[in-house]
């Protein structure tokens, strides 16, 4: 049993009538201040941290992580995160070095339709036929020999998947990847790679600057990671590619089609018929293959009844969304009115969208 004192029970008594409340009290008021303390305290930290990122991130989208002698692909347009893309990855010993040497390859394929990404790696000791008539080669070759621009184009002729966008890789850049993050699980990057870590970590922009080279802008470099971050797990998938399954393009066609487009739906719907303008063997075939494994439904191949030497698209409708995407994956920036051009060529009239490939497309091949 406690005992008080009459004096001090006096004041309780007294406090009491007066309606006393802790919350009210001189000591409740030095418990809130030294909270108040604490939470600014840490605020100005999160602040802080966040302020220098921002600003690392600043000065680093200031300064362009494109290598000057990487000849890569011209971007079409900046990747906003609503269309699909293929990304060719590309690991390498040095990305500081030139030549540097590649270690290994992949295809990043984007999929926001269906909210999921697949890696695809490819082998790198396989012989194909490189771009440029370079002639039978691996794609390590075709990296020492031609960097980045062989490599997409080798990819590009053998695979049928346009690639504008790439990244390089410094090898010795996966284990500051494990630093960073710890074991990283490809298949669900979320778990692993968390926003915290992500946002407001400066090691992040300090490692893009070092050990990564690509054309890709930095808020494009953010869109990815945050897609590949929210994908669902159901829709993410990894293969990795034999050698017979890449020198093959059946096969492969058959792989990507199977695999990786099964659940790609063509909002237009529109039928392509691609024509060789540049009387080159297997140019058409190639381009209808580039056409199919873009998830557009081809009508047909042949030729055209003239040599064109630059490409162009004929189509009714200018600024549909087939049209503009197949101007992109050909790089071909012409696009004519089907009743203008209707009268060169019968073949024109087939098909929603023609696309005519001319003596400058012929070149990759």
């Amino acid at each position: 049993m406690t005992i008080r004192s009459a004096r001090k029970s006096k004041k309780i008594a007294t406090k009491r009538k007066k309606g006393f409340s802790w919350r009210r009290s001189k000591a409740a008021r030095k418990v809130k201040r030294k909270i108040r303390l604490l939470f600014f305290a840490a605020s100005s930290l999160v602040l802080t941290v966040f302020l220098l990122t921002s600003f690392s991130l600043y000065k680093f989208a200031k300064a362009p992580l494109i290598s000057a002698n990487s000849g890569a692909f011209d971007k079409n347009k900046e990747w906003m995160g609503k269309e699909d893309i293929n990304i060719l990855f590309l690991v390498v010993d040095k990305v500081a070095v030139s030549p540097a040497r590649l270690k290994s390859a992949y295809i990043l394929r984007m999929d926001p339709q269906n909210q999921g990404y697949f890696l695809v790696k490819l082998p790198i000791f396989a012989d194909i036929e490189l771009a440029q008539r370079y002639g039978e080669g691996d794609l390590a070759h075709a990296f020492f020999t031609g960097s980045v621009k062989l490599s997409q184009e080798s990819v590009f002729k053998q695979t049928a998947l346009y690639l504008d966008s790439y990244v390089l890789v410094d090898e010795s850049g996966i284990l500051e990847v494990g630093k960073m993050f710890g074991e990283v699980n490809l298949r669900d990057i979320r778990k692993s790679v968390t926003a915290l870590k992500l946002y407001t970590n400066p090691s992040v922009v300090k490692f893009l600057r070092n050990f990564v080279r690509t054309n890709l802008s930095v808020a494009e470099i953010f869109r990815v990671l945050g897609f590949v971050r929210g994908a669902d797990t159901e829709s993410v998938k990894i293969f990795e590619l034999d050698n017979e399954s890449f020198m093959d393009k059946e096969l492969f066609d058959g792989f990507w089609k199977n695999y990786i487009l099964a659940g790609f739906v063509n909002e237009e719907n529109f039928r392509v018929l691609v024509l060789n303008g540049a009387e080159i063997s297997g140019l058409a075939g190639w381009g209808g293959r580039v056409v199919e494994n873009s998830g557009i439904t081809l009508l047909d191949v042949g030729n055209t009844e003239k040599k064109y030497d630059e490409s162009f698209l004929a189509a009714d409708d200018p600024f549909s969304k087939t049209v503009q995407k197949l101007s992109g994956m050909f790089g071909i920036p012409t696009v004519k009115d089907r009743a203008v051009v209707k009268d060169e060529d019968t073949m024109f009239l087939r098909g929603d969208v023609v696309v005519i490939l001319g003596l400058d497309i012929g070149n990759i091949l």
